[in-house]
């Protein structure tokens, strides 16, 4: 996936692209802006939430997010946090079905990449956080995020389908 949003970033601009670009585009696409000037790529932040294990095995979660310029509350309940926060963008009107998660442990960090799926559009997203959990949930808004801009944008999407 992300092999065609560097090719079409290439296509866009001409040349190669170095692996500092390619780091850059990596970091455009995937994870949260550094600063609000950035906010037209990101409509999804999670800005706090608080979850709890309840004795039936699911997990609830209510939470604070930034959609566009608006703080709404969110709350949902899954087998797991990340699940418990898909569940609660159905409250924004985010339909979202996780599709696959993964792991990876870094130097005192952990990155997690979740595949989610809208309709027929799925989209990777990458969360990079202390702990396997909040790195999922960041991956989940990475990916949310994602999926907004590929459905407001049909065009680069089917572009992207072509490769």
């Amino acid at each position: 996936e992300f092999s065609g949003v560097v090719q079409a970033k290439t296509d866009a601009e001409g040349g190669e692209v170095t692996s500092e670009q390619i780091w850059h585009i990596f970091q455009d696409e995937y994870l949260p802006p550094t600063n609000r000037s950035s906010e037209s790529r990101s409509r999804y932040e999670l800005l706090s939430y608080t979850s709890s294990d309840r004795l039936d095995g699911r997990i609830t979660l209510d939470g604070r997010m930034r959609v566009g310029a608006e703080v709404r509350r969110i709350g949902g309940s899954g087998t797991s946090k990340a699940a418990a926060l898909v569940d609660g963008l159905r409250t924004l009107g985010i339909e979202l079905t996780l599709a696959d998660t993964q792991d990876q442990p870094l130097d005192g960090t952990c990155a997690a990449y979740v595949s989610c799926r809208v309709g027929e559009t799925t989209r990777w997203g990458v969360g990079v956080a202390a702990d396997a959990e909040s790195a999922r949930l960041q991956a989940v808004v990475s990916a949310s995020n994602r999926l907004h801009r590929a459905i407001a944008q049909p065009r680069v999407l089917a572009d992207q389908a072509v490769r």
